[in-house]
């Protein structure tokens, strides 16, 4: 019953067709192969959110610390300890880092995953080093700021002093209600407040109607942490609808807050939210050199579209994609559709077995077993 009752909120998102006219009857073909998308669609989103939603799965903190310090290089853990040199005074749009490096690809996937674990885990992870050598963690020296976990408004805001960075990490899909958000694949006009979109832009409400409140209320959070924290950078992450969220709070921050020291986005698995023509605005207005959208393998959360293709990621924008979930190795692409980033992989290949492994990283609640004894997920 739960999946009849989702076929008519879910099939638009994958096969958004026009009535068939006796014009378009040689697009049986192709209507067929839509609809097997869809349904693979529809059966990998309930099997992967039952899942998610009903079980708990085990690990053990010895089994993540083994994990993560056969991953991750020693050398990105050199100096992460040191004292915060002598104030910068270099003004924060003039300090220069690779976000596309794979360290820093990693150090945000695990800001990412702190928004799903709980405020004290975090806490306790905060000043983490693991292993026989007492290597600090990616996010080592990390200060949480603001915790916010009231309902779908869940958002962490946090301070590093060695690298003079802010960082608002949107936690992605958990609840019924995200999930029913995610599977409103009705269109509507994007909000003023995110900008003046060009005509014909369009937006799915679902994750417009969820993303909406978070976003003003994080707005709220990053301005007093900048303006306790002057010099510093911002930096905004997130998985799945976090990622989302993660995006639209950038256009919301350029129309609303243009002077603010924003310097990276980095999106994990992020689905397609909007019409290609207002992607393709968006990533002009949040600036291509400070996108980072990063792909798994098969993982099909960012690759579900409508097949008229109205409904896209901006085709421009840089993609690093991870064709190994299990290891490391990235692969950086000029464009969304470059075929070597997984853009012509047929539908029937994708799933969510990999949307939540990159290169090797977990990208959720195991993150914080560091700081756990029960060692649950």
């Amino acid at each position: 019953m739960l999946v009849l009752a989702l076929l008519p909120s879910l099939l638009p998102i994958v096969s958004h067709q026009p009535p068939v006219s006796s014009a378009a009857l040689l697009n049986w073909g192709k209507l067929y192969a839509n609809a097997q998308c869809g349904v693979t669609f529809v059966a990998s989103t309930l099997m992967h959110y039952y899942v998610k939603l009903r079980f708990t799965f085990e690990t053990t903190p010895e089994n993540q610390e083994a994990t993560y310090l056969g991953l991750i290089p020693q050398e990105y853990s050199v100096g992460l300890d040191d004292e915060p040199a002598v104030e910068d005074e270099t003004p924060p749009e003039e300090r220069q880092w690779d976000i596309f490096s794979e360290e820093e690809v990693y150090r945000y996937e695990m800001h990412a995953s702190y928004a799903y674990c709980d405020e004290a885990e975090v806490r306790r992870v905060a000043n983490m080093r693991i292993g026989p050598q007492n290597t600090p963690l990616l996010t080592y020296g990390m200060e949480v700021l603001r915790w916010e976990a009231d309902g779908p408004h869940h958002f962490l805001v946090t301070k590093s002093a060695k690298d003079r960075r802010i960082t608002l990490a949107f936690r992605g899909t958990s609840t019924i209600a995200d999930f029913l958000a995610n599977a409103d694949g009705r269109h509507t006009r994007p909000l003023s407040s995110l900008g003046p979109a060009p005509p014909g832009s369009l937006i799915y409400a679902g994750m417009q109607r969820i993303t909406s409140q978070p976003i003003v209320e994080a707005m709220d959070a990053v301005v007093l942490a900048l303006a306790e924290n002057p010099g510093y950078q911002l930096v905004i992450t997130g998985h799945s609808l976090g990622g989302t969220m993660a995006l639209l709070f950038v256009l919301y921050l350029v129309q609303n807050r243009p002077s603010l020291p924003f310097y990276a986005l980095y999106t994990y698995g992020e689905p397609i939210s909007m019409h290609v023509t207002m992607a393709d605005w968006a990533l002009e207005r949040i600036g291509r050199e400070r996108y980072v959208a990063v792909i798994s393998r098969y993982d099909i959360a960012p690759r579900v579209r409508t097949s008229d293709g109205q409904f896209g990621h901006a085709l421009n924008r840089i993609v690093l994609y991870m064709p190994d979930p299990s290891t490391r190795g990235i692969i950086r692409c000029e464009s969304n559709d470059d075929p070597r980033c997984g853009a012509d992989l047929p539908c029937e290949q994708l799933s969510f077995v990999d949307h939540n492994w990159y290169a090797g990283m977990y990208l959720g609640r195991r993150q914080c077993l560091y700081g756990r004894r029960d060692g649950k997920r």
